[in-house]
C-alpha cells in the first residue's frame, strides 16, 4: 500500500473536521454549492500533520488556491494537463505546507471533469508523463531575474488501481499554499470543471485575480508571453479569432457564478494592451454535465 505522503514520512489521517455551509445562488433554489472550511488532520499519535485533502471527497467542493506570481508565470499546458494540475491543487489544504505526495484517482478526475472512466486513467498517465518535462518561467522578487522551474518532480502510478500519487517540485509549492504567505487568487474548482479549450484555464486565472476591481488590464506583449504565444498568432486577428473571442465565450457559457467581456485598447494606431471584465451572474447559470 502507498502512502499518502512520502515514503520517509509515512502518515496516516485519522479525521478530518469539516463543515459544510450551503448557499443558494439561485432563486428557485435548483443550484446549491458548499463550502468546505478545514478545521484540521490529527496525527494517529495526536500531532497534527501535513497531508493532503482526502481523495474519497469530490474535488468540486474544493478551492483553488493559486500565488499571483503563479498566474502571472510563463508557460503552456494542454487542456489535459491543466485539468491534473487543478485537481491537485484543490486537493491541498491552504492553511498548510504542501504535501509531498497527492493522489488522483481515475474516479475522482472522470467525476470532476465529466469524462467517461475509462478514458480517464490513461488521460492521467499521459498528462502525468508530459508534466514531469513541463517547465514555466516565474518572475523572481529581485529586479530583472527570472526563474525557471520544473512542475513535477515525481510521479508513482498504480495502474491495477487506476490512480497516480504526484509531487510537485520543491521550487513551485510555496506557490500553491497561503502557508506560504504573499498575494493569492482562489476560487472553487467547481467554476473551471467544464472548460476544455487550452487558454481558458489561463485567462481565467488572469481575470480573477483582478475580480475585486472587476476589470483587468494587460498589455498584449504580457499576456502573449503569459500564454507562450509570443511566436504564435503574429497578427492580432488572428489571436482575437483562435484565442481571445473562443475563450471568452466559453467562460461566459461554462463558468455558473461570473459574467465576462473583453475590449481592446490603443495607443497610437495599434493595439496595446487587452481590458478584460468581470462581474457577478445575473442570473444563476445551469450546471453543465
Amino acid at each position: 500500500m502507498l502512502c499518502l505522503l512520502h515514503a520517509n514520512t509515512p502518515l496516516k489521517v485519522d479525521r478530518f473536521l469539516v463543515e459544510r455551509h450551503k448557499k443558494s445562488i439561485d432563486t428557485n433554489e435548483h443550484l446549491k454549492y458548499f463550502w468546505w472550511t478545514i478545521k484540521k488532520v490529527v496525527h494517529p499519535q495526536g500531532e497534527e500533520n501535513v497531508t493532503a485533502l482526502p481523495a474519497t471527497t469530490d474535488i468540486n467542493n474544493y478551492k483553488i488556491y493559486k500565488s499571483n506570481r503563479l498566474i502571472e508565470a510563463k508557460y503552456k499546458l494542454t487542456t489535459e494537463e491543466q485539468r491534473l494540475i487543478l485537481a491537485c491543487i484543490a486537493r491541498i489544504n491552504p492553511t498548510l505546507p504542501v504535501p509531498n505526495s497527492i493522489t488522483i484517482t481515475a474516479e475522482e478526475y472522470a467525476h470532476a471533469y465529466g469524462i467517461k472512466r475509462d478514458a480517464a486513467y490513461s488521460q492521467l498517465k499521459q498528462a502525468a508523463d508530459a508534466l514531469l518535462r513541463r517547465q514555466l518561467k516565474i518572475k523572481s522578487p529581485e529586479e530583472g531575474k527570472e526563474i525557471k522551474i520544473n512542475w513535477v518532480g515525481a510521479v508513482v502510478y498504480e495502474h491495477r488501481r487506476g490512480m497516480i500519487s504526484m509531487e510537485f517540485s520543491e521550487r513551485i509549492k510555496p506557490y500553491l499554499s497561503q502557508f506560504a504567505k504573499g498575494e493569492f487568487t482562489s476560487y472553487r474548482h467547481l467554476e473551471i470543471r467544464n472548460l476544455s479549450h487550452q487558454y481558458s484555464f489561463r485567462i481565467f486565472d488572469m481575470i480573477m485575480q483582478f475580480k475585486s476591481t472587476s476589470w483587468r488590464s494587460i498589455t498584449l506583449a504580457d499576456f502573449r508571453a503569459y500564454l507562450g504565444l509570443e511566436d504564435s498568432y503574429p497578427r492580432f486577428a488572428d489571436l482575437k479569432k483562435r484565442v481571445i473571442i473562443p475563450v471568452i465565450n466559453e467562460l461566459n457559457c461554462k463558468t455558473p457564478d461570473f459574467e465576462f467581456s473583453w475590449e481592446p485598447a490603443k495607443k497610437g494606431r495599434k493595439i496595446h494592451s487587452l481590458i478584460f471584465h468581470v462581474r457577478p451572474a445575473k442570473q444563476a447559470k445551469l450546471p453543465l454535465h
